[in-house]
């Protein structure tokens, strides 16, 4: 006879997201306390609305954790050399801390191409190739967002 499953344990991201906002804000004041508050770069290109969401809770969550955090609104129809432009510039600019381009990019983009593109040290999603040969190795630079988050709470 197989032993019966433990008893299950309600997830409470809430509580989770608001431990780990204190984490990040404790962060990013040690950061600030040597030259400034970190600062979030973020790309949107075009008008997805549910996009345009993503990426307000993401500047709202990065202003709550004392991030500087700005968008970047590039039209949609912005031509892939003028959108790889963009994200070169954010790479080379020095007050830059962290680049995150928000995925689906319009129809005539590779988005590939644009990932591998953003400096490995600036890649907040962890989407560089470099990056993610890191947390393949075991030794992750930036860990993508998402799977950390359920991997916590779970």
């Amino acid at each position: 006879m197989s032993s019966p499953l433990p008893r299950s344990v309600p997830l409470d991201g809430a509580a989770l997201a608001k431990a780990i906002c204190g984490r990040a804000r404790e962060a990013a004041a040690e950061i600030a306390r040597h030259g400034g508050p970190p600062f979030l770069r973020v790309l949107l290109v075009g008008e997805n609305p549910a996009s345009q969401a993503y990426v307000a809770s993401k500047a709202r969550a990065a202003t709550e954790a004392g991030i500087r955090a700005e968008t970047l609104r590039l039209a949609v129809d912005i031509s892939p050399g003028a959108l790889l432009e963009e994200v070169a510039r954010a790479s080379r600019d020095p007050e830059v801390d962290g680049i995150l381009l928000q995925l689906p990019l319009p129809p005539g983009h590779d988005p590939a191409r644009v990932l591998d593109s953003i400096h490995p040290l600036k890649d907040v999603d962890g989407f560089h190739p470099e990056n993610v040969g890191l947390l393949h190795q075991g030794r992750p630079r930036f860990v993508p967002c998402t799977p950390a988050g359920i991997i916590e709470l779970l």
